[in-house]
C-alpha cells in the first residue's frame, strides 16, 4: 500500500544577492570564497569542483553562528558564494553586494505520479 518515490538535488545555473543575478558560468573567470555552515558540504565542493572553479572553501560546521572576527575576515573577501540556508544569515552581516547564494531544487522521479498521489490524498481529507 505504499509508494516509492527517488529524489536527487540540482544547483541552478546563477547565483544570487540581494540585488543582483549572476550566471554561475562567470565566477569561471573569477576568484571566489565559498562559505558553508552545512552538516555535509561535499556534494556542493564536489559540483563546483567538477565544473571548473577556482575557490577558497571555508567550512564550519552545521548552525555555526559567524563571530564578528569571522565576519571581518569574510569582509576582507572580494566574492562570497555560500548555501541559501546561510545566505540568509550572513546577509544583514556582510557589507556591499559581495555575498550570493547557488540556488539548488529538489527534483522527485517520477514528479507526476508523485504529485497526483499527493492530491488523491488530500482529496480524501
Amino acid at each position: 500500500h505504499q509508494e516509492l518515490f527517488f529524489s536527487s538535488i540540482s544547483y541552478a545555473d546563477f547565483v544570487i544577492s540581494e540585488v543582483n543575478k549572476m550566471a554561475l558560468e562567470e565566477l569561471k573567470s573569477k576568484s571566489f570564497t565559498l562559505v558553508t555552515g552545512i552538516a555535509n558540504p561535499k556534494s556542493l565542493v564536489d559540483y563546483l569542483t567538477i565544473n571548473g572553479f577556482k575557490f577558497q572553501h571555508l567550512s564550519y560546521k552545521d548552525h555555526h553562528e559567524f563571530s564578528a572576527l569571522e565576519i571581518s575576515e569574510l569582509e576582507k573577501k572580494e566574492l562570497v558564494i555560500t548555501t541559501e540556508k546561510d545566505y540568509v544569515r550572513l546577509n544583514d552581516k556582510l557589507k556591499g553586494n559581495k555575498l550570493f547564494y547557488l540556488p539548488i531544487e529538489s527534483k522527485i522521479i517520477d514528479a507526476k505520479n508523485f504529485d497526483n498521489i499527493i492530491k488523491s490524498f488530500i482529496a480524501r481529507y
